[in-house]
């Protein structure tokens, strides 16, 4: 091995290239995650990746976004090659063929003769590997489908799968509430038009605009994932299951990988504690809307969920919103909820329930815990029990409450 270029120098000339070209097609914290990903998966296989670290963007005050120990001089040079040339292919299976051509016709053209030869003398052989992704650029490509597309299949698939459990109807109201509450967190959601075809002229459920192509891959991933999930919820609400099988199953082996590589995790909650408060807020609501309508019953469980001065952070981030269906019905729109623990839980339906009893007006709430408990699943209130929400001791505390200063009652809006 020539002197002149260490081990080092040659892994931080390369992988600095990989990663600059990464960035410039994508961005800065897309290039950065990808190599950290690829690093820490190979890890195990090639110990000397701990000398090799890429500073994640957030953390990068002042010093180098990649960093290599000199140590790294100190491992045989065959077996720095081998982890280089593991790290560009696993970078070259994340891109599309052709750029996969390009990345690597980059960095060859970009490394001085010297590193270049180095390079080779370690085992890694540029040339090969750019002719090995021309030839490969050549074949049919079944990853190579656009996010748009990816869109618009899980979509297709999360409706055929719903309507396949429950129904046509159900499918496309649930489907057409969560993209819309969804669209606060991710913007891009207004790329994509939910056509309900037996009522408008579209001949096609689901189009997506071609600028989302543009998004980032995992914030993608990430809104698909919600979406999934969501529809899952309510699925299962309805007494359903197998949804995340039967949506599994309608989609190829293409799409999954697909959404795979935009990290989307197609497994059901660990914990059932978010359904469980789910189920709460939406009996809440139920109870409340056969004394007043749906629209007032949504406004006062919001102000409850949502009091200044009694600040319950997973009851302060839910906003229930309403929607109106084809056949004129107002339905409530309850977000997805993220996992909480058994004490979160416990905390914040016991914080919601006792909120209602103090608000509600005195004929309301004479009887609010009596009718929540007659109209909750049977398997919600065991488990609401098991739990430890006292519900008999809320009881006791509305039978109290003439003698107790109740906070002002919500207003009719």
């Amino acid at each position: 091995m020539d002197a002149s270029v260490t081990s080092a120098e040659v892994a931080e000339r390369v992988l600095g290239l990989v990663i600059k070209t990464t960035k410039r097609k994508t961005s800065e914290d897309y290039a950065v995650l990808v190599m950290n990903a690829i690093l820490t998966r190979l890890k195990p296989s090639h110990p000397c990746i701990r000398f090799i670290k890429v500073q994640e963007v957030r953390y990068l005050e002042f010093g180098r976004l990649l960093t290599i120990n000199p140590d790294l001089n100190t491992i045989p040079p065959a077996e720095v090659g081998a982890t280089i040339n593991d790290i560009l292919t696993m970078v070259l299976a994340g891109l599309r063929k052709t750029a996969g051509y390009f990345l690597i016709k980059e960095v060859r053209d970009n490394l001085d003769t010297d590193t270049n030869d180095t390079l080779y003398t370690m085992g890694v052989d540029l040339n090969a590997l750019q002719v090995a992704q021309e030839i490969k650029s050549k074949e049919p490509d079944p990853l190579s489908i656009l996010p748009s597309d990816v869109v618009r299949r899980v979509l297709k698939t999360i409706l055929s799968a719903t309507e396949h459990l429950v129904s046509r109807d159900f499918a496309y109201t649930t489907l057409s509430s969560q993209l819309l509450l969804a669209r606060e967190h991710y913007p891009f959601i207004e790329a994509i038009t939910l056509n309900n075809i037996r009522l408008t002229l579209a001949t096609d459920e689901v189009t997506v605009a071609e600028w989302i192509n543009e998004v980032d891959p995992t914030h993608l991933g990430a809104a698909l994932e919600h979406l999934i999930l969501a529809t899952y919820t309510q699925v299962t609400n309805r007494g359903e299951t197998g949804f995340l099988k039967d949506f599994k199953a309608q989609l190829t082996t293409e799409s999954l990988n697909k959404l795979q590589s935009y990290g989307v995790a197609l497994a059901a909650p660990n914990s059932d504690t978010a359904e469980i408060l789910y189920n709460v807020i939406h009996t809440v609501i139920d109870v409340l809307s056969t004394v007043t309508s749906l629209e007032y019953a949504v406004h006062a469980v919001n102000t409850f969920l949502h009091l200044p001065e009694e600040r319950i952070t997973i009851l302060n981030s839910i906003t229930i919103q309403t929607q109106q269906t084809s056949d004129g019905t107002i339905t409530p729109l309850i977000p997805l909820l993220p996992n909480v623990s058994e004490i979160e839980a416990r905390r914040a339906i016991h914080h919601l329930l006792e909120t209602a009893v103090r608000s509600l007006g005195e004929k309301i709430g004479a009887t609010f815990i009596a009718d929540f408990q007659n109209t909750i699943d049977k398997q919600t209130l065991a488990r609401i029990e098991d739990i430890g929400v006292n519900l008999h001791m809320l009881a006791l505390y509305q039978q109290m409450r003439g003698h107790l200063t109740p906070p002002a009652t919500v207003s009719n809006p």
